[in-house]
């Protein structure tokens, strides 16, 4: 950063305007990976000033605008973001020789981004050319190549099209297991997916020998003390919770809030997303006033570093709406059910499994306030075991952690 930085103020001492656009953009990349977003804004401002100074260029146009949806994507300004991907498509197709890699990425990229935003019907199209493109330039087994399809099975797992997921998944899976070998972390990764896929169709036991291939990979790596180990712990415990073994559950998410908070800090996503679970049990074997703390902990933490995340986001919302309930608060339930479904409305389609159980709060709600007309609200979603403890990390969420990997 500071080699880019010296590079960049010594382009512009000299007037070198050819040199201050891609500093400026490299710069702009560089904050963003260290999520500081306003740096990465203000540099992009000034490999913009460095462009139109130099004249136009369609390449460095595109590439600018790249950038700068990234930094919408990241700031939480999807839709943004899209603007920009489609007129940097647009552009790039109207260039006579389109470089393809670079259609492939954008395509990628706005793919994601339409995920983001809940259209998973327009994502699928987009994440598809991608793939086609990325097949015939770098083949099926490239980095980018897998990315697109690990995309593409979060928009199926959102869309509850769980075989074509789950075949997605052992598709990624075997490419990883050829390239890496059986004991890597990226195959720890996509064993976790499939565990969560499986878990989704109620397949609990297969789900479980899944997330236990991906801890002992994991722990074989790293040790029994390491970061590494929270999802893997927290997945292990979610199946535990599953099948009625509530002291275990509670055992492996003890262990894992150790770790996590030792090394991560107790305000990391990780670590603190595990409060939620354990309030849930607590609550459901009727420890309310246990449950209470975690459950607002978790809510809080939730809203502070993943406000972007809204499945989760929605999830703490509806357990602390039960919560409510069961304390007899029917009002304050009814609001927090509303918001778990104002949330789960922007990015899931109206039959989600996932809104069944805000749905049932809502209207149990209102029936306990005496308003039975709009109690039960009407939907096609079913509550196929939504309503049970699952796990909570960044790799059951169906948002893939990380959209593009760098070459």
């Amino acid at each position: 950063m500071t080699d880019l930085t010296e590079a960049y103020h010594l382009a512009s001492e000299l007037a070198q305007d050819d040199l201050v656009f891609p500093a400026g953009l490299d710069l702009a990349a560089a904050a963003l990976t260290s999520e500081g977003f306003a740096d990465a804004g203000q540099w992009s401002r000034h490999a913009g000033d460095a462009l139109r100074r130099t004249g136009s260029d369609p390449a460095r146009e595109v590439r600018l605008m790249q950038v700068r949806a990234k930094i919408r994507t990241a700031e939480g300004h999807a839709d943004l973001a899209e603007r920009l991907l489609g007129d940097a498509i647009a552009l790039v197709e109207r260039i006579d020789d389109p470089e393809r890699g670079e259609l492939a990425s954008l395509e990628f990229e706005l793919g994601h981004c339409l995920y983001r935003l809940g259209r998973h019907d327009d994502a699928l199209a987009h994440l598809d050319r991608a793939r086609e493109l990325l097949a015939a330039l770098v083949g099926a087994s490239h980095p980018r190549y897998v990315a697109a399809l690990n995309v593409r099975a979060a928009v199926l797992v959102s869309l509850t099209r769980h075989d074509a997921a789950h075949a997605l998944y052992e598709e990624v899976l075997a490419i990883y297991q050829r390239a890496y070998g059986e004991h890597h972390p990226m195959v720890a990764r996509v064993l976790n997916d499939i565990g969560y896929v499986l878990l989704a169709q109620r397949r609990v036991d297969a789900a479980a020998q899944r997330f236990a291939r991906a801890f002992t990979i994991l722990e074989h790596v790293h040790g029994d003390d390491h970061p590494q180990l929270v999802i893997a712990l927290t997945n292990l415990a979610g199946v535990a919770a599953e099948l009625g073994d509530h002291e275990t559950a509670i055992a492996r998410y003890l262990r894992t809030k150790s770790i996590g908070e030792r090394h991560l800090g107790p305000d990391h996503p990780d670590p603190a997303s595990v409060l939620s679970n354990l309030g849930l049990l607590s609550m459901r074997q009727g420890r309310l006033a246990e449950a209470e703390p975690l459950l607002q902990r978790a809510l809080v933490n939730n809203e502070r570093n993943r406000g972007d995340d809204e499945i989760l986001h929605a999830e703490d919302l509806t357990r602390l709406g039960e919560l409510r309930a069961r304390q007899g608060r029917h009002h304050e339930s009814q609001v927090l059910h509303q918001r778990a479904l104002t949330l789960l409305g922007r990015s899931l389609p109206p039959d989600h499994p996932f809104l069944a159980l805000p749905l049932l709060g809502s209207g149990a709600a209102r029936l306990a306030l005496g308003d039975p007309p709009v109690a039960s609200p009407r939907s096609s979603a079913r509550c196929d075991g939504c309503c049970s403890t699952r796990p909570r990390t960044r790799a059951t969420s169906p948002r893939p952690a990380s959209p593009w990997p760098a070459p």
